[in-house]
């Protein structure tokens, strides 16, 4: 085989071997400040991201969190963690069926406009997408699901911890500067029924088999070596949204839209504080990249091959 079509087959090689990295464990690479991991402990909540409905009223919440590149490159995993309140599992859409709203934006900085928190400013890149994958990833003390609005509970307490993974094409992601700093927003979809709208029968469905996904908060005395305690930057944020009138399961929540700081509850042991929620970042090399490596591999194999 001539030396050409040689390197032709191994970059094509390397490009078909672009891993679809949708799952993540401690100790894999990221490309944020420092990977945010779920609180297991009893003083962890879970968060309010999607619809929730009672015997008055239904409603849903839109959540942000916000992270700083580490590396410049195409976003192309996103991994998050999360809970259902009283570890009830929607009916009609399991947790690797349901459709998310992800979207990222830039950065308000604190004081602009005389507020007192940073917060998300305009859309950069948003998706209507369901998780590559999903997993149980094993549970944390009894918790509670909280409702940021009301500054109450949801259900009884739950214990079990999910890890939603999404690996987004390399063509379709979004590319990041490093040290900028972004924000993270995503809401569980109110599309029950999967028609493609929201509508009267989502709703019923709700009431018929209640249920509500929450975002879990992020442990600010557990990240991997070297980073220790507390949190990044800023508050995650909450903002209210409405799907149900405007009938798109797509949420979009645009710049200055009232967002609100997200802060532990009053007899929790951090009461008061702010609250971060728990993702990671992460980007593959560049195909170019992955070429020329591939290339300065078979580079050294032809070498070492003359020298034997």
């Amino acid at each position: 085989m001539s030396g050409k079509k040689t390197i032709t087959m191994l970059a094509a090689f390397v490009l078909l071997a672009l891993p679809a990295w949708a799952d993540w464990d401690l100790g894999d690479g990221h490309k944020m400040h420092f990977p945010q991991l779920p609180d297991r402990t009893a003083n962890g909540l879970d968060v309010l991201a999607g619809p929730f409905t009672n015997t008055e009223v239904t409603y849903e919440k839109f959540l942000a969190d916000d992270w700083q590149c580490s590396a410049s490159g195409p976003v192309t995993d996103i991994h998050f963690w999360g809970s259902y309140a009283s570890d009830v599992i929607p009916a009609n859409i399991p947790p690797d069926q349901a459709y998310f709203s992800l979207v990222i934006y830039d950065n308000i900085p604190e004081g602009t406009g005389g507020q007192e928190y940073s917060r998300p400013g305009e859309p950069l890149w948003d998706r209507y997408v369901q998780p590559s994958q999903v997993r149980i990833d094993g549970n944390s003390a009894q918790q509670r699901f909280y409702d940021p609005n009301s500054g109450g509970f949801i259900g009884e307490p739950h214990q079990e911890v999910w890890q939603f993974n999404f690996d987004i094409p390399l063509d379709d992601a979004f590319r990041q500067e490093e040290g900028k700093i972004y924000w993270l927003g995503l809401h569980h979809t109110f599309d029950l029924d999967g028609s493609g709208t929201v509508d009267g029968i989502d709703r019923d469905l709700l009431v018929e088999s209640p249920f509500a996904f929450g975002w879990k908060s992020s442990d600010r005395n557990r990240y991997p070596a070297p980073y220790t305690g507390g949190h990044f930057e800023d508050d995650a944020v909450w903002v209210d949204v409405d799907s149900l009138t405007s009938a798109s399961p797509h949420i979009v929540p645009p710049a200055g839209t009232g967002w609100q700081e997200l802060r532990y509850p009053l007899g929790n042991e951090y009461e008061g504080q702010s609250m971060d929620l728990s993702f990671v970042i992460t980007t593959i090399p560049e195909p170019t990249s992955l070429v020329l490596l591939g290339l300065g591999i078979l580079g050294t194999l032809l070498q070492m091959r003359k020298l034997t």
